[in-house]
């Protein structure tokens, strides 16, 4: 599956936003990008899904992936590294 990697262009990045501006642009074109609401954060933000399934996916273990691959060898294949800038809001 997919996964939305999100990066600043000062290099600090992240899994989630609350910004909806942002959330609904990138939900356009990734439907499994979508707004939830998470027990854990006790708050409802965007964040990578399953596509097959629709559940929330952990940001420590969306994470831990995204880091392996690129140990490994590079970007991994099925993730979509996004650039934040003002002009995306």
């Amino acid at each position: 599956m997919q996964v939305i990697d999100l990066n600043y262009p000062d290099g600090y990045g992240e899994l989630w936003l609350e910004d909806d501006r942002i959330g609904l642009k990138v939900q356009s074109r990734y439907p499994f990008y979508k707004k939830a609401y998470t027990r854990t954060a006790n708050t409802h933000y965007y964040a990578n899904h399953c596509p097959q399934c629709g559940s929330l996916q952990g940001d420590w273990f969306v994470f831990n992936w995204i880091l392996h691959e690129k140990v490994e060898g590079g970007a991994p294949v099925h993730s979509v590294e996004m650039k934040l800038t003002e002009g995306n809001a």
